[in-house]
Protein backbone atom coordinates (compact mmCIF):
# COMPACT_ATOMS: atom_id res chain seq x y z
CA UNK A 1 0.00 0.00 0.00
CA UNK A 2 0.76 3.56 -0.42
CA UNK A 3 -0.10 6.26 1.37
CA UNK A 4 0.59 9.72 3.00
CA UNK A 5 0.23 8.70 6.80
CA UNK A 6 0.13 4.90 6.78
CA UNK A 7 1.28 2.93 3.85
CA UNK A 8 -1.00 0.06 5.28
CA UNK A 9 -2.82 1.08 8.67
CA UNK A 10 -4.33 4.67 9.63
CA UNK A 11 -5.77 4.94 13.10
CA UNK A 12 -6.88 8.40 14.54
CA UNK A 13 -9.17 9.14 17.74
CA UNK A 14 -8.27 6.36 20.10
CA UNK A 15 -8.56 3.95 17.33
CA UNK A 16 -7.84 0.06 17.48
CA UNK A 17 -5.69 -2.44 16.11
CA UNK A 18 -5.37 -6.13 17.38
CA UNK A 19 -3.74 -8.43 15.32
CA UNK A 20 -3.25 -12.46 16.74
CA UNK A 21 -1.46 -14.85 14.57
CA UNK A 22 0.52 -14.82 11.15
CA UNK A 23 0.26 -11.29 9.90
CA UNK A 24 2.70 -9.36 7.64
CA UNK A 25 2.62 -6.17 6.66
CA UNK A 26 5.39 -5.41 3.56
CA UNK A 27 6.47 -3.36 0.93
CA UNK A 28 4.28 -0.08 2.03
CA UNK A 29 4.93 3.48 2.08
CA UNK A 30 4.11 6.84 3.64
CA UNK A 31 5.31 10.26 4.40
CA UNK A 32 5.32 8.89 8.16
CA UNK A 33 4.12 5.40 8.99
CA UNK A 34 5.83 3.21 6.07
CA UNK A 35 3.21 0.31 7.74
CA UNK A 36 1.55 1.82 10.55
CA UNK A 37 0.68 5.41 11.68
CA UNK A 38 -1.13 5.95 14.93
CA UNK A 39 -2.17 8.97 15.94
CA UNK A 40 -4.57 10.81 19.50
CA UNK A 41 -4.51 8.07 21.55
CA UNK A 42 -4.90 5.04 19.15
CA UNK A 43 -3.67 1.45 20.67
CA UNK A 44 -1.85 -1.14 18.14
CA UNK A 45 -1.72 -4.56 20.21
CA UNK A 46 0.18 -7.71 17.88
CA UNK A 47 0.87 -10.89 18.06
CA UNK A 48 2.89 -12.74 15.79
CA UNK A 49 3.39 -10.01 13.63
CA UNK A 50 5.97 -9.21 10.99
CA UNK A 51 6.25 -5.67 9.22
CA UNK A 52 8.98 -5.76 6.68
CA UNK A 53 10.65 -3.78 4.04
CA UNK A 54 8.50 -0.48 4.62
CA UNK A 55 9.45 2.91 3.80
CA UNK A 56 8.92 6.69 5.22
CA UNK A 57 11.24 8.44 2.84
CA UNK A 58 11.92 11.83 2.52
CA UNK A 59 14.58 13.01 -0.18
CA UNK A 60 16.87 16.32 0.08
CA UNK A 61 14.45 19.36 0.34
CA UNK A 62 11.47 17.03 0.73
CA UNK A 63 8.42 18.09 2.90
CA UNK A 64 10.06 18.88 7.09
CA UNK A 65 8.50 16.60 9.28
CA UNK A 66 7.92 13.38 6.72
CA UNK A 67 10.09 10.60 6.67
CA UNK A 68 9.09 9.56 10.38
CA UNK A 69 8.49 5.81 11.31
CA UNK A 70 9.46 3.37 8.23
CA UNK A 71 7.95 0.66 9.58
CA UNK A 72 5.39 2.30 12.63
CA UNK A 73 5.04 6.06 13.15
CA UNK A 74 3.14 6.73 16.48
CA UNK A 75 2.44 9.91 18.70
CA UNK A 76 -0.50 11.51 20.76
CA UNK A 77 -0.03 9.07 23.59
CA UNK A 78 -0.43 6.52 21.51
CA UNK A 79 0.36 2.77 22.66
CA UNK A 80 2.23 0.08 19.94
CA UNK A 81 2.42 -3.07 21.68
CA UNK A 82 4.03 -5.98 20.47
CA UNK A 83 4.83 -9.70 21.23
CA UNK A 84 6.63 -12.47 18.91
CA UNK A 85 6.80 -9.68 16.87
CA UNK A 86 9.65 -8.93 13.46
CA UNK A 87 10.43 -5.57 12.40
CA UNK A 88 12.74 -6.28 9.02
CA UNK A 89 14.50 -4.18 6.55
CA UNK A 90 12.04 -0.73 7.12
CA UNK A 91 13.62 2.46 6.65
CA UNK A 92 13.33 6.35 7.06
CA UNK A 93 14.66 9.53 7.82
CA UNK A 94 14.35 9.10 11.48
CA UNK A 95 12.89 5.84 13.22
CA UNK A 96 14.15 3.15 9.98
CA UNK A 97 11.92 1.05 11.74
CA UNK A 98 9.79 3.05 14.91
CA UNK A 99 9.02 6.36 15.40
CA UNK A 100 7.64 7.70 18.89
CA UNK A 101 6.53 11.08 19.94
CA UNK A 102 4.38 12.67 22.09
CA UNK A 103 3.87 10.87 25.04
CA UNK A 104 3.76 7.29 23.48
CA UNK A 105 4.59 4.07 24.47
CA UNK A 106 6.16 1.24 22.53
CA UNK A 107 6.72 -2.43 24.42
CA UNK A 108 8.45 -5.18 22.77
CA UNK A 109 7.54 -8.24 24.96
CA UNK A 110 8.48 -12.19 25.21
CA UNK A 111 10.63 -12.47 21.67
CA UNK A 112 10.89 -9.80 19.23
CA UNK A 113 13.40 -8.99 16.65
CA UNK A 114 14.08 -5.34 15.05
CA UNK A 115 16.68 -5.98 12.39
CA UNK A 116 18.13 -4.41 8.94
CA UNK A 117 16.44 -1.56 9.34
CA UNK A 118 18.16 1.79 8.55
CA UNK A 119 17.73 5.73 8.82
CA UNK A 120 19.71 9.08 9.33
CA UNK A 121 18.65 8.82 13.00
CA UNK A 122 17.45 5.81 14.63
CA UNK A 123 18.31 3.28 13.03
CA UNK A 124 16.40 1.13 14.76
CA UNK A 125 13.64 3.29 17.10
CA UNK A 126 14.03 6.92 17.64
CA UNK A 127 12.15 8.24 20.93
CA UNK A 128 11.05 12.20 20.97
CA UNK A 129 10.34 14.59 24.25
CA UNK A 130 8.50 13.77 27.86
CA UNK A 131 6.29 10.68 28.29
CA UNK A 132 7.49 9.01 25.00
CA UNK A 133 9.36 5.64 26.47
CA UNK A 134 10.34 2.00 25.00
CA UNK A 135 10.25 -1.01 26.85
CA UNK A 136 12.02 -4.03 25.93
CA UNK A 137 11.14 -7.01 28.05
CA UNK A 138 12.34 -10.45 26.92
CA UNK A 139 12.35 -13.97 29.35
CA UNK A 140 15.52 -15.03 30.33
CA UNK A 141 16.65 -18.18 29.00
CA UNK A 142 13.01 -18.67 27.60
CA UNK A 143 13.00 -15.93 24.83
CA UNK A 144 14.85 -12.73 24.24
CA UNK A 145 14.46 -9.20 22.35
CA UNK A 146 17.10 -8.64 19.72
CA UNK A 147 17.97 -5.14 17.86
CA UNK A 148 20.35 -6.16 15.30
CA UNK A 149 22.34 -4.55 12.42
CA UNK A 150 20.17 -1.53 12.25
CA UNK A 151 21.76 1.67 10.66
CA UNK A 152 21.97 5.32 11.50
CA UNK A 153 24.50 6.65 8.34
CA UNK A 154 21.96 7.54 5.35
CA UNK A 155 22.90 11.00 3.41
CA UNK A 156 19.34 12.51 3.67
CA UNK A 157 19.67 15.59 6.34
CA UNK A 158 17.94 15.61 9.78
CA UNK A 159 19.62 18.77 11.58
CA UNK A 160 22.45 18.17 14.18
CA UNK A 161 20.58 14.68 15.39
CA UNK A 162 21.73 13.20 11.77
CA UNK A 163 23.74 10.05 11.85
CA UNK A 164 22.97 9.22 15.97
CA UNK A 165 21.88 5.71 17.32
CA UNK A 166 22.07 2.85 15.03
CA UNK A 167 20.17 0.66 17.34
CA UNK A 168 18.01 3.60 19.26
CA UNK A 169 17.68 7.15 19.49
CA UNK A 170 16.22 9.16 22.01
CA UNK A 171 15.95 12.74 22.45
CA UNK A 172 14.17 15.10 24.72
CA UNK A 173 13.81 13.72 28.11
CA UNK A 174 12.32 10.03 26.43
CA UNK A 175 13.11 6.57 28.25
CA UNK A 176 14.51 3.90 27.06
CA UNK A 177 13.96 0.43 29.44
CA UNK A 178 15.89 -2.81 28.35
CA UNK A 179 14.60 -5.22 31.01
CA UNK A 180 15.70 -8.91 30.99
CA UNK A 181 16.98 -10.76 27.94
CA UNK A 182 17.42 -7.84 25.70
CA UNK A 183 20.63 -7.76 22.80
CA UNK A 184 21.80 -4.83 20.62
CA UNK A 185 24.26 -6.05 18.26
CA UNK A 186 26.05 -4.97 15.28
CA UNK A 187 24.40 -1.73 15.33
CA UNK A 188 26.44 1.16 13.45
CA UNK A 189 26.28 5.13 13.97
CA UNK A 190 27.55 7.43 11.06
CA UNK A 191 28.31 9.82 14.00
CA UNK A 192 27.67 9.18 17.72
CA UNK A 193 25.91 6.35 19.58
CA UNK A 194 26.00 2.88 17.24
CA UNK A 195 23.74 1.48 19.59
CA UNK A 196 22.15 3.33 21.54
CA UNK A 197 22.27 7.55 21.33
CA UNK A 198 20.54 9.60 23.84
CA UNK A 199 20.65 13.35 25.06
CA UNK A 200 17.88 15.93 26.62
CA UNK A 201 17.44 14.70 29.62
CA UNK A 202 16.71 11.27 27.96
CA UNK A 203 17.42 8.11 30.24
CA UNK A 204 18.71 4.46 29.78
CA UNK A 205 18.00 1.49 32.05
CA UNK A 206 19.62 -1.99 31.21
CA UNK A 207 19.47 -4.63 33.69
CA UNK A 208 18.98 -8.46 34.01
CA UNK A 209 21.11 -9.77 31.04
CA UNK A 210 21.21 -7.09 28.37
CA UNK A 211 24.19 -7.29 26.17
CA UNK A 212 25.76 -4.77 23.85
CA UNK A 213 27.98 -6.52 21.00
CA UNK A 214 29.92 -5.38 17.97
CA UNK A 215 28.21 -2.00 17.44
CA UNK A 216 29.91 1.23 15.90
CA UNK A 217 30.48 4.79 15.87
CA UNK A 218 32.16 5.35 12.35
CA UNK A 219 33.54 8.77 12.88
CA UNK A 220 32.55 10.33 16.54
CA UNK A 221 32.09 9.16 20.36
CA UNK A 222 30.14 5.78 21.86
CA UNK A 223 30.50 3.07 20.07
CA UNK A 224 27.87 1.04 22.43
CA UNK A 225 26.28 3.89 24.17
CA UNK A 226 26.47 7.71 23.96
CA UNK A 227 25.04 10.13 26.15
CA UNK A 228 25.13 13.64 26.32
CA UNK A 229 23.94 16.72 28.72
CA UNK A 230 23.62 16.61 32.35
CA UNK A 231 20.07 15.44 33.14
CA UNK A 232 20.80 12.55 30.51
CA UNK A 233 21.27 9.41 32.55
CA UNK A 234 21.94 5.35 31.90
CA UNK A 235 21.80 3.00 34.36
CA UNK A 236 23.59 -0.17 33.74
CA UNK A 237 22.62 -3.10 36.61
CA UNK A 238 22.40 -6.86 37.18
CA UNK A 239 24.51 -8.72 34.19
CA UNK A 240 25.17 -6.15 31.51
CA UNK A 241 27.48 -6.89 29.09
CA UNK A 242 29.76 -3.81 26.62
CA UNK A 243 31.52 -6.26 24.82
CA UNK A 244 33.64 -5.42 21.15
CA UNK A 245 32.19 -2.30 20.85
CA UNK A 246 34.29 0.66 18.42
CA UNK A 247 34.19 4.26 18.43
CA UNK A 248 36.20 6.75 16.14
CA UNK A 249 37.00 9.29 19.26
CA UNK A 250 36.20 8.28 22.71
CA UNK A 251 34.04 5.54 24.25
CA UNK A 252 34.44 2.41 22.56
CA UNK A 253 32.07 1.31 24.63
CA UNK A 254 30.22 4.10 26.48
CA UNK A 255 30.52 7.85 25.94
CA UNK A 256 29.35 10.07 28.10
CA UNK A 257 29.96 14.42 27.22
CA UNK A 258 28.56 17.52 29.00
CA UNK A 259 27.88 15.64 32.51
CA UNK A 260 25.99 12.61 31.59
CA UNK A 261 25.99 10.65 33.71
CA UNK A 262 26.61 6.61 34.41
CA UNK A 263 25.46 4.36 37.43
CA UNK A 264 26.67 0.46 37.04
CA UNK A 265 26.11 -1.89 39.39
CA UNK A 266 26.04 -5.94 40.40
CA UNK A 267 28.23 -7.72 37.64
CA UNK A 268 28.40 -4.79 35.01
CA UNK A 269 31.39 -6.14 32.24
CA UNK A 270 33.37 -4.22 29.60
CA UNK A 271 35.53 -6.41 27.59
CA UNK A 272 37.50 -5.76 24.73
CA UNK A 273 35.98 -2.35 23.58
CA UNK A 274 38.28 -0.07 21.40
CA UNK A 275 38.56 3.94 20.93
CA UNK A 276 40.70 3.88 17.86
CA UNK A 277 42.02 7.71 17.78
CA UNK A 278 40.85 9.00 20.96
CA UNK A 279 40.51 8.25 25.03
CA UNK A 280 38.82 5.67 26.75
CA UNK A 281 38.62 2.30 25.45
CA UNK A 282 35.60 0.90 27.80
CA UNK A 283 34.38 4.43 28.88
CA UNK A 284 34.96 7.82 28.36
CA UNK A 285 33.58 10.74 30.36
CA UNK A 286 34.50 14.74 29.37
CA UNK A 287 33.34 17.25 27.27
CA UNK A 288 34.37 15.20 23.89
Amino acid sequence: GEAQEGGAVCLDGASKLLGLGDVTIADAKADNGGGIYAIARSTVDITDFSITGCTAPRADGGSIGAGRGGGVYITGSSHFKAKNFFLVTNSGTRGGGVFASGESKVELNDAAEVRDCKATTGGGIALEGVGTALTARGKPMVSSIRILNNKAKDSVPDGDNAQRGGGVFAAGEATVELLGDVHIKDCVAGKHGGGVSLQGGSVLTAENNVTFVNSDSETESGGAVFATGDATTVTFKQNVEVLDCTASKNGGGVALESAAKLFASENVRFERNRATSGAGGGVFAGSG
